[in-house]
């Protein structure tokens, strides 16, 4: 069967009529955009002949139900059964070695996902926004998940990675809101940049041993989460990988880890404590004075922390980072020390309260609305 521009299939005109197609054997390839936006197709018989499913082919048959996708099939490309809004269920067969972008994208409905033994990868956004998805079991024969896999499957609220996959990429979970246990194996090595961002309901993590990189954003808004471990291995922590976590307690890094450190109350640092990266914001004190070691205060370091009420920032900083302590809702009072020369971007926006500010004597820096929404401050 023939590639399709999305005009010119002889059979256009009757778009609007089509409820069920089979296709024969002997055809070996869906076309691109073969059926794209056959809005009343609720059926297709797929004939164990067809070796290649199309771009598109499939796209926003918004009635299509039961489709069976043959054991011969070893190509899906992408987008080929994207906004098929009425599917269900659908079986994977372990036959399909290549799969494209957002091939399941979009099925608002579907619920249930099966792969037989044998199957590879789920590739890149394959079930992006399937926000029913509530069953899916991934075989050990996985090696692969690639970005945006399951961003915004709404509904999943278990899942476990096969041994053997070796990286969870930018964004495969995110916004999985009901997600509340995730086992990552040994394998992994890798988590993406917003990789779990805004699971809400994520109550807790084990990051293995293996971990090297923790992305940037990579639990940001995980808003359950009360403790995180970093493991010794872990040799890079992207920008504000734990921000917004707003019941976390600690993060506690492995003392034989080279790069990072944590004090006893759960500060993340880098490994001499010169830089301060996260204060957690489960953390209940009304009052912090930053420790002496401390020469920079990350950016995002305090971002969006309900509690701290009364700061101070002495002498020994001397950089504080863009968004540091921005929209610290209940932030009265803050003392910056006569060392700090540089105050970023954002620093203190929106710290509504701040009544009572001091700026030291040798601030060189002040960056864009560092201050902005502060409205009732007093400089001393």
């Amino acid at each position: 069967m023939y590639d399709y521009a999305e005009d010119n299939r002889s059979w256009e005109r009757f778009e609007d009529q089509i409820q069920s197609v089979t296709i024969s054997r002997y055809i070996t390839t869906v076309g691109k955009n073969a059926f794209s936006g056959c809005e009343k197709l609720t059926s297709v018989e797929i004939a164990d002949s067809v070796k290649t499913i199309g771009e598109r082919a499939f796209y926003s048959c918004i009635n299509l139900k039961p489709v069976t996708i043959p054991d011969g099939v070893t190509t899906i490309e992408n987008e080929a059964f994207r906004y098929c809004k009425a599917l269900i269920d659908i079986a994977i067969p372990a036959s399909v070695a290549t799969v494209g972008d957002y091939v399941f994208a979009n099925c608002n409905n579907l619920k249930t996902v099966s792969f037989s033994d044998g199957y590879a990868k789920i590739g890149v956004g394959m079930f992006y926004q399937c926000e029913k998805l509530e069953t899916i079991t991934i075989p050990d024969s996985v090696t692969t998940i690639e970005k945006y896999a399951f961003y915004s499957c709404k509904a999943i609220k278990n899942i476990s990675i096969p041994d053997g996959v070796t990286s969870i990429e930018a964004n495969t979970f995110a916004y999985c809101i009901n997600i509340e246990n995730i086992i990552i194996p040994d394998s992994v090595t890798s988590i993406g940049d917003s990789a779990f961002y805004y699971c809400i309901k994520l109550k807790s993590i084990t990051i293995p041993d293996s971990v090297t990189t923790i992305g940037e954003y990579a639990f940001n808004d995980c808003d359950s989460l009360t403790s995180v471990t970093v493991p010794a291995g872990v040799e890079t922590i992207g920008n504000y990988a734990f921000r917004d976590c707003n019941k976390l307690n600690g993060i506690y890094v492995d003392e034989n880890n080279a790069n990072y450190s944590s004090d006893e109350n759960g500060v993340l640092y880098n490994k001499d404590k010169t830089e301060l990266i996260q204060y957690p914001n489960g953390k209940t004190e009304v009052s912090y004075t930053i420790p002496g070691s401390v020469t920079s205060v990350n950016g995002g370091a305090f971002y969006n922390n309900d509690y701290i009420r009364s700061l101070t920032i002495p002498d020994n900083v001397k950089n504080i980072g863009e968004r540091a302590f921005a929209e610290c809702s209940n932030l009265v009072s803050v003392t910056i020390g006569n060392g700090v020369e540089t105050i970023g971007e954002y620093a203190f926006c929106r710290c509504e309260k701040l009544a009572n500010l001091t700026i030291g004597s040798k601030v060189k820096s002040i960056g864009n609305e560092a201050f902005r929404n502060c409205n009732n401050y007093f400089i001393s």
